[in-house]
């Protein structure tokens, strides 16, 4: 009975946060898209790279806390607002170094005031999500999702509304970042005054230093991992704009943007399931391997069904997703069909990361990171300079790929994986991609894509269910888990 509720409470989070996540994005999106036309392909590369050059100093001011926060209040409930308030105190003093070397790291580079302005601008965000992301962690550990969900649409409406009027108002790319602000601001607020309502966890300044040192121990292979985890994301647009600045390199960062923002413009589905498995993965690896290898197996089944059709479908209509920016974002064709093949690597690799999190192995992942890192930069380094923005891409491809080999090998040593029901889903997953796409392709000439996309995920969960992929008792258990909770 106890894990019927919690198999129902797994998949309301799952589906509460999901829902959330794709609003989000499909709002993300849109804006994406709104000023995207209107700054055009170079001020896009200056908005990505200020927002990546401030993200890559965020680890100093997280430090790895963040994981150790939502698996030690899963396990010890009772000591959240401890952890809460040592995990705050640790974070204010390292927000000014954040902040000290974000300054002077980007004034020793020759890049323009705007770009500087949109860098500090950017910092501020950082800030503010590092410590929202605290309050949110205590909410994951007790398994609570829905606050987290809805201040994540909060964040995003507010970076809308913010940004057209500010835009229409002045024409200014520095607008922005103000607006990415704004919604920074408005996040940080509605999780604290959910968790002073909902929660008996307060965040106070208090120096528990037996509580901080234990924290701290236990976060350095995050700490170590959050850096590797940092530089692989944004090294690509940084080196691209460090090694084509004197070929203007925001162009290339513009093109480049535009396939990584529409290639993890979907991001947020293993972000949400893996929010939801990750503090049950923690609590079942102390109870029951046998249930950790289950609910491992569930999420790949889901990942793994939801990505081959997006990859797929993506990498054949590229030029039509594409073009719902303008005709200028053409050169980002390439760079997309490329990145989104690694779309179910990258998918995969989330929750592989949080199966070895989830049983101590914080430091194998920190060596698996640190090896793709190592791959990632001498790739971009031999890349770019020969294929620009496509480089980058194929380079995000091989690292994405070579992360999944070895966190696989990794994680299957700690908790059997059934890899023939795995490769099961995939086939199945893979043969009713294919017949989607032969399908809609005919509709090609005829069908707008509006009405093809929806159309050819209609036909995929037919396909599907023909060759067994999905079956009439996972649609029945679906929608009871619902009903029920």
């Amino acid at each position: 009975m106890a894990t019927t509720v919690k198999e129902n409470r797994l998949s309301f989070n799952t589906l509460f946060l999901t829902v959330a996540y794709t609003l989000q994005k499909v709002i993300s999106f849109g804006y994406f898209i709104y000023y995207a036309r209107f700054i055009g392909y170079v001020g896009t590369g200056k908005f990505t790279f200020a927002v990546s050059f401030a993200t890559v100093f965020g680890i100093l001011v997280d430090l790895g806390l963040s994981p150790v926060l939502i698996r030690e209040v899963a396990r010890v409930k009772e000591k959240a607002e401890d952890y809460l308030s040592a995990v705050f105190t640790i974070k204010i003093f390292f927000a000014f170094i954040a902040l000290l070397a974000i300054f002077i790291g980007i004034n020793l580079l020759d890049y323009p005031s705007e770009t500087k302005n949109l860098v500090y601008f950017a910092a501020l965000v950082m800030i503010f999500e590092s410590f929202t992301l605290s309050l949110y962690g205590v909410f994951r550990g007790l398994q609570n999702l829905k606050y987290e969900a809805i201040g994540t649409v909060i964040y995003q409406f507010l970076v809308l509304l913010s940004g057209v009027i500010g835009f229409q108002i002045t024409h200014q790319t520095i607008v922005l970042g103000l607006a990415i602000v704004i919604g920074a601001m408005g996040n940080f607020s509605y999780a604290l005054i959910n968790i002073l309502r909902k929660t008996d966890a307060r965040p106070r300044f208090k120096l528990n230093f037996e509580v901080m040192r234990s924290l701290l121990k236990m976060a350095m292979p995050f700490f170590l991992a959050g850096i590797f985890t940092k530089i692989y994301a944004y090294i690509d647009i940084l080196l691209l704009s460090f090694l084509k600045k004197a070929d203007n390199g925001d162009q290339y960062v513009g093109w480049y943007s535009v396939a990584y923002k529409l290639t993890y413009a979907i991001q947020f589905i293993p972000i949400a399931i893996n929010n939801s498995v990750y503090p049950a993965l923690s609590s079942l690896y102390v109870k029951s391997k046998e249930l950790m290898a289950m609910t491992i197996e569930n999420a790949f089944r889901y990942l793994i069904i939801i990505s081959i059709p997006i990859s797929l479908g993506a990498f054949v209509y590229a030029d039509k997703i594409t073009i719902l920016l303008t005709k200028q974002y053409a050169n980002a064709i390439p760079a997309f069909r490329i990145s989104i093949l690694g779309l179910i690597f990258i998918f995969l690799n989330f929750i592989l990361g949080s199966v070895l999190n989830a049983c101590n192995k914080q430091i194998q992942y920190t060596i698996n990171l640190g090896l793709t890192v190592v791959v990632n930069i001498v790739a971009n380094l031999i890349l770019i300079p020969r294929f620009n923005h496509v480089g980058a891409s194929i380079a995000a491809f091989l690292s994405a790929f070579f992360l999944f080999i070895i966190s696989y090998y990794r994680a299957n040593r700690l908790v059997k994986l059934n890899k023939i029901k795995i490769l099961k889903w995939f086939i199945k997953a893979l043969a009713a991609s294919l017949i989607m796409i032969f399908v809609t392709y005919f509709f090609k000439s005829y069908v707008r894509f509006y009405y093809l996309a929806p159309l050819g995920a209609i036909l995929y969960v037919i396909f599907l269910f023909i060759v067994g992929g999905i079956k009439r008792a996972d649609i029945i258990e679906f929608s009871r888990s619902l009903r029920k909770k």
